[in-house]
C-alpha cells in the first residue's frame, strides 16, 4: 500500500519528522543516492573554502560526508524542521563529527540564519 507523503510544510507539527528523517536516511544509503551524494561531495571537496553551508539539510547526509572527508572544514547545515535537525544531531553525535554546526532556519522566513560570520577562504 502506498503511503501518502507527509506535509513537509508542517512536518514537526504533524509529528512526521522522525519518520521522514528515517526515510531520508534509508534513501541516502541506497546505491544510486550514494553515488549522487558522492558526486556532490566531490564538487564540495574540490573547493578550497574553509566553510561549507548546506541549506535544507534534512538529516545532513551531505554535510556529514563533507565533515568526514574534510575534518579541517567548518560545515554549517540549516533546515526548517526541528525534528530533522534533531535526527541530524543524533547522527552527527553517533559519527563523532565535531566540525558541523546545525541551525534552525526557514529560507522563506524573514529571519536570518543563526550562523557565525563565514570565512571567505
Amino acid at each position: 500500500m502506498i503511503q501518502p507523503l507527509p506535509d513537509y510544510k508542517n512536518l514537526d507539527a504533524s509529528g512526521e519528522a522522525r519518520q521522514a528523517a528515517l526515510r531520508m536516511e534509508a534513501r541516502a544509503g541506497k546505491r544510486r543516492r550514494r553515488r549522487c551524494l558522492n558526486n556532490w561531495w566531490r564538487r564540495c571537496w574540490m573547493t578550497t573554502y574553509a566553510a561549507k553551508l548546506e541549506i535544507g539539510c534534512g538529516t545532513a547526509a551531505l554535510s556529514r560526508r563533507i565533515a568526514q572527508r574534510q575534518p579541517h572544514a567548518h560545515v554549517y547545515a540549516a533546515d526548517k524542521s526541528a525534528g530533522m535537525l534533531q535526527m541530524a544531531q543524533e547522527l552527527i553525535a553517533e559519527e563523532r563529527l565535531g566540525n558541523i554546526q546545525l541551525t534552525h532556519w526557514d529560507v522563506l522566513g524573514n529571519q536570518r540564519p543563526r550562523l557565525p560570520t563565514l570565512p571567505l577562504t
